[in-house]
């Protein structure tokens, strides 16, 4: 996850996984998945906005960056 890049300040996007409820994604915090049954794994994304602190959000683009690594133990 990158922060925020845009010109909007104190607000960017909180990514959530929908595995049967919706599991917010934490950067640098891994996200257990469950198979199907059949070894294959579906990722269903989203994504809100969101606050990054009290403060007043200001108007602007917001631009944020994800990369996803994927590993098996």
């Amino acid at each position: 996850f990158t922060l925020n890049k845009g010109t909007a300040e104190n607000i960017g996007f909180a990514i959530f996984l929908d595995d049967g409820t919706l599991t917010r994604m934490r950067p640098g915090l891994k996200t257990p998945l469950k198979d199907n049954g059949s070894g294959q794994y579906v990722l269903n994304l989203s994504a809100q906005y969101a606050r990054t602190s009290g403060n007043p959000v200001t108007k602007g683009s917001v631009e944020s960056t994800v990369t996803i690594k994927i590993s098996a133990d």
